[in-house]
């Protein structure tokens, strides 16, 4: 288990890692005193693992939720016991209070060991202070705005999310989603057919979701590709191609 420590005080890294010294199923791969140096910490090792101080300056630890990998548990470690709750609406491991004790860090690893035998393969959607966790399988079309990309799940649900289509694709099973075009990835399982309008645009139709979501050129042609039943509009007849 690769995990960093995020947290502002020195000392408090030093205790908990001398404290991890005695879990040696758990490598400490890196430290980070601030939010802004979290994220450039995690995109470099990409840690399942993290323990997260809250208050911190600049922008404390609940910020940091978004740029975690799927399979990243969280361990909230902090002075303060009123964050409690909010914790555990991010889906938190576990929420230790300082000064950690050996005795509760022992629990939190082996919260772990059992999260790690039983993980379903979630994502956490929301922002910063409203998080949803959902299946992987669940996520039906993720599309780039800008510099965050929305999640579309179920008839209506929608989802915008701080964190990029590059790092989408760092997440995300190749097998289970398509990307077709730069702003557009697509769960394949979520896919109930296409309606071309002409050659350089169509539609995108999506179990359960009553409206389609309109593709390009490229994104018209990609999923042709993945998807042989084209279902065209309502004064033609349905064909496979």
């Amino acid at each position: 288990m690769c995990a960093i420590l995020v947290d502002d005080e020195r000392l408090a890294r030093k205790r908990l890692t001398t404290l991890l010294a005695r879990h040696p199923e758990v490598r400490i791969v890196g430290e980070a005193n601030s939010v802004g140096a979290a994220r450039d910490l995690i995109e470099k090792v990409r840690p399942n693992l993290v323990f997260l101080d809250i208050q911190m300056p600049k922008a404390d630890g609940f910020e940091l939720i978004q740029a975690l990998p799927i399979e990243a548990a969280v361990v909230f470690v902090t002075a303060y016991d009123q964050h409690a709750l909010r914790a555990f609406d991010a889906a938190a491991l576990d929420y230790l209070l300082k000064p950690v004790s050996a005795e509760r860090l022992a629990e939190a690893v082996r919260r772990l060991r059992i999260r790690l035998k039983t993980d379903a393969r979630e994502v956490l959607v929301g922002d910063s202070r409203n998080w949803t966790r959902i299946p992987l399988r669940d996520i039906a079309v993720i599309q780039a705005e800008g510099a965050y990309t929305r999640v579309l799940r179920g008839a209506t649900e929608s989802h915008l999310v701080r964190r990029t289509m590059a790092e989408w694709l760092d997440l995300l099973p190749p097998d289970d989603f398509i990307r077709a075009s730069r702003s557009l990835l697509v769960n394949r399982s979520q896919i109930a057919g296409l309606r071309s309008r002409s050659r350089d645009d169509g539609e995108l139709l999506i179990r359960n979701r009553t409206f389609p979501i309109p593709l390009g050129r490229t994104a018209l042609r990609a999923l042709r590709e993945e998807y042989p039943v084209e279902i065209r509009p309502r004064n033609e007849s349905t064909t496979a191609t």
